[in-house]
């Protein structure tokens, strides 16, 4: 037993795909300007959970909380099912599940609705990570890790769920626009353990910096950028099919699994 590891990635999108002119009609947007932020976005199109044939760009805030229940749920469990096959376990090998979201707030909360979801053992050791937005795959990937390490027998797996489409809302500004234009919906599953092939999750789970180093003693933002290696440049070698998944710079979102 050594250093925790991802042992396997997955990832699980909506079965609907769009382009980006019909994604513009359904939003019913009109003028020239929001127009452009679709045409000029450089995507080719977006899965989203949504049925063409009875949206609406008018649900009520109940509609959204319902779709985003649904969607979590079902992304969630498609994403955690994929990436323990990949990993060779069994679902009740699993003895510790971090879920996390930004999109939209469940309760009990997501990790809750997958234990039940996919019948994981009763004993199992769960959290769930909010309001932490971008951040949120690194935070709960944290709590997998640190749990590992207390238990390097244990097997965790992450999972990171948005379902963007249901966290709209249409009004006059121009950045709500932009976001219409550019987010999708998937769902992104890692599976660690102490034991078995993979990147290490110790660099990306402790951080590049020393937490008591000084302000003034660490490079700046820009001197990072251009300097520190790319943190996903060993998942994506590690994992081809990952790899696949970000190799188009036209296309928005998480590819699904061959």
């Amino acid at each position: 037993m050594g250093t925790p590891r991802i042992v396997a990635v997955s990832t699980a999108t909506p079965r609907h795909r769009f382009d980006q002119a019909t994604l513009l009609r359904m939003a019913g947007y009109e003028d020239h300007r929001r127009a452009g932020f679709f045409a000029n976005s450089e995507i080719d199109g977006r899965h989203l959970y949504l049925d063409p044939e009875t949206f609406t760009p008018r649900e009520s805030v109940d509609e959204l909380s319902e779709r985003f229940r649904r969607g979590a749920i079902e992304l969630g469990a498609e994403a955690v099912r994929r990436v323990v096959e990949r990993a060779g376990w069994d679902l009740a090998d699993v003895d510790f599940l971090a879920t996390t979201t930004c999109t939209g707030r469940l309760c009990p909360s997501l990790d809750a609705h997958l234990i039940a979801e996919l019948g994981l053992k009763d004993c199992i050791q769960r959290v769930h990570v909010g309001d932490t937005g971008c951040a949120s795959a690194m935070v709960a990937l944290q709590q997998a890790h640190n749990h590992v390490l207390a238990f390097p027998r244990h097997r965790a797996v992450v999972v990171a769920v948005e379902i963007c489409s249901t966290a709209y809302f249409l009004d006059d500004r121009l950045e709500s626009a932009v976001a219409h234009a550019i987010f999708a919906d998937g769902a992104g599953a890692l599976a660690v353990a102490g034991e078995g092939e993979g990147p290490a999750t110790s660099p990306m789970a402790q951080g590049p910096w020393p937490s008591r180093a000084r302000a003034r003693d660490r490079p700046s933002s820009a001197t990072r950028a251009s300097s520190a290696p790319s943190t996903w440049e060993p998942w994506a070698s590690s994992f081809p099919e990952a790899g696949r998944a970000s190799s188009s710079p036209r296309t928005f979102g998480a590819s699904a699994p061959p």
